[in-house]
């Protein structure tokens, strides 16, 4: 499988968050990201950790009781 065979998802948050990165500044320590960059083989199944935290709360409390 080449790489055109991927899937680009990008997951935009619903406000900036402060991560903690590897290294030094200005790539490392803490950065605050608006949106994260993933790409997958297989999409659909890339995203079930995902869907288990989006929602609203009831939602997620079903989701994980299921």
């Amino acid at each position: 499988m080449g790489i055109t065979d991927r899937t680009n998802i990008e997951v935009i948050l619903e406000r900036p968050t402060t991560i903690l990165l590897p290294g030094l500044p200005p790539k490392g320590d803490e950065q605050v990201v608006d949106c994260v960059n993933l790409w997958a083989d297989g999409p659909r199944t890339s995203l079930f950790p995902v869907r288990e935290h989006i929602g609203s709360e009831a939602d997620s409390v079903r989701a994980k009781k299921a």
